[in-house]
C-alpha cells in the first residue's frame, strides 16, 4: 500500500474537507485531512491520476507533494 501527500488549495472549510473525505473514501483506504494545512494524506494501492481524478471530479483538484 502506498502513502501520497496531495496539496488542495480549495479546501477551507469544514463542509470542504467532508467533500475531499467523500471524494476519496471510494479509492483509498485512509484518509486523513489537514484543513490547516491544506493537505490530504492518502494510503491506497490505486494510481495517484485516480485519485486526482476523484478529486477533480468532487471540484478540488489537488497537486502531489
Amino acid at each position: 500500500m502506498n502513502t501520497c501527500q496531495i496539496k488542495i488549495s480549495g479546501m477551507n472549510c469544514g463542509h470542504c474537507q467532508a467533500k475531499v473525505e467523500n471524494a476519496l473514501s471510494s479509492v483509498a483506504a485512509s484518509v486523513e485531512v489537514n484543513l490547516a494545512a491544506k493537505t490530504v494524506s492518502v494510503k491506497t494501492d490505486k494510481p495517484t491520476a485516480e485519485l486526482l481524478a476523484a478529486l477533480e471530479k468532487a471540484g478540488y483538484p489537488g497537486v502531489l507533494e
